[in-house]
């Protein structure tokens, strides 16, 4: 093997392999199918809850499972049947992500591109209302992730303004005790009413306001905030727990921070 060939095969290797990157950090490159265009896009829309390559990968599968074209689509077009789904696929691109993240009202209107309904046929909505429910969090998941985030501004209050210092196990073992002795109840209690995303005729408007209430309580600036009954917004009340609960959640979170040598 000469040296020129050699540095040119390493060349071009490396090429392939920075390539390859780069399609994986994208989620696996041009979409070749409706189900792949939504599920590329719903997984940018549902933020980080999942992972963008757990969301799309609950998405595939729930959209697949309701249009059985993705796959056939997949395998690859021919110059007709791309003529038809090659629109729905581009339709996605620069779309807007109101229908996973705006208002109830466009939870409740959410529907597929005009061109994919073209394309799918009725198939396009069920695909489209199962794939985006898959590509969120489940309820459960939801409830889970609320009690940890309470807990998470907590223990960041009791290191950043109260001066705990510990070191990281004991932190981590700190939050575990935060979410079974401070949120633990509200958690359970969230799981029963059934905050699984839905669309079209399953639209869960509890599951709307049990997102608002996540998103405002994961972006609080002062995590000492956390004590407050401010910190909730009105949309945490009746979706994720109930106004006594929160009552609880207040006084357990005030016991705990008494607890563990934490003066508010």
């Amino acid at each position: 093997m000469t040296k020129t060939f050699s540095t040119s095969l390493a060349i071009a290797i490396a090429i392939v392999g920075l390539t390859a990157c780069a399609e994986e950090e994208k989620g696996g490159g041009a979409a070749g199918s409706y189900c792949e265009a939504l599920c590329d896009w719903a997984a940018d829309c549902a933020g980080e809850a999942l992972g963008k390559k757990e969301s799309k990968k609950r998405c595939l599968e729930a959209a697949r499972a309701a249009d059985s074209k993705c796959a056939d689509d997949e395998d690859g077009m021919d110059i007709a049947r791309d003529a038809i789904a090659g629109p729905c696929i581009d339709a996605f691109d620069g779309r807007d992500c109101d229908d996973l993240t705006g208002s109830e009202e466009d939870v409740a209107t959410a529907a597929p591109p005009a061109e994919c309904v073209t394309s799918e046929g009725s198939d396009a909505v069920d695909a489209y209302n199962e794939g985006l429910s898959a590509s969120q969090p489940t309820g459960d998941e939801l409830c889970e992730d609320i009690g940890t985030t309470i807990c998470e501004h907590m223990i960041a209050c009791f290191v950043g303004d109260h001066d705990l210092s510990a070191a990281d196990e004991a932190l981590d073992a700190l939050q575990a005790a935060c979410e079974s002795q401070v949120t633990g109840d509200m958690v359970s209690n969230c799981k029963d009413v059934g905050l699984d995303a839905g669309y079209g005729a399953d639209t869960n408007a509890g599951r709307v306001a049990a997102d608002d209430c996540s998103g405002e309580l994961s972006g609080l600036e002062d995590s000492c905030d956390i004590f407050s009954e401010d910190a909730y917004p009105a949309t945490c009340v009746g979706s994720v727990l109930t106004a006594e609960e929160l009552a609880n959640v207040l006084v357990n979170a005030a016991e705990f921070a008494t607890e563990n040598g934490v003066s508010l």
